[in-house]
């Protein structure tokens, strides 16, 4: 039994909000595309990118809980 496109989709953004942040890279295997997709898709679900690490890691916009500042960080990776 196929399972539908979504509920595919659905399965792997709770993988990612499960992690809470990751490279590009892994978001393209977790999502069995191209890194060229990867990148589209986190800019069409406006994932936030870390502002240390040269940019590396990628978050999903309801994963981080901003402080007063505007600021979170996980792991020592900053958004």
């Amino acid at each position: 039994m196929k399972r539908s496109p979504s509920a595919v989709s659905q399965k792997r953004l709770k993988a990612f909000r499960r992690r809470k942040i990751m490279t590009l890279g892994e978001v393209a295997e977790l999502v069995q595309s191209s890194i060229y997709t990867a990148r589209r898709r986190l800019k069409q679900l406006r994932a936030h990118t870390s502002y240390n690490q040269n940019g590396r890691y990628y978050a999903l916009p309801d994963v981080p809980e901003f402080d007063a500042d505007g600021l979170w960080h996980w792991r020592g990776v900053f958004f």
